[in-house]
């Protein structure tokens, strides 16, 4: 009676600790798709016309759970600075934030 009842509480040790893994693994998915997103994005605001860019500035994208706000400033002339905020529609600890310089090299 007594090993019945150890085999059933590492049973519960067991799954509990599977459980755990799995969500710990599709949290660090869920980060992981967030970041490659970010990249998207800073590689479609890269490939715009220079002159374009500041315009794209309040702009934001939504490609599934993912929604991005772009955020463009002119540091000096022929100097912008491009931060790239994204966050998933219902877990909060799933953000990424890029920031890059672009400089006008005409």
């Amino acid at each position: 009676m007594i090993a019945v009842a150890l085999l059933g509480i590492l049973t519960f040790g067991v799954l509990g600790s599977m459980v755990v893994g799995f969500n710990s693994d599709r949290s660090t998915q869920e980060i992981v798709r967030c970041q490659q997103y970010a990249q998207r994005v800073l590689e479609t605001v890269k490939s715009v016309p220079y002159a374009q860019v500041p315009s794209l500035s309040g702009t934001s994208t939504v490609s599934g759970d993912f929604t991005s706000a772009i955020s463009v400033s002119t540091l000096s002339t022929g100097l912008l600075r491009i931060e790239i905020d994204v966050t998933h529609s219902t877990r909060a600890d799933v953000t990424a934030n890029v920031v890059t310089l672009l400089a006008d090299l005409n």
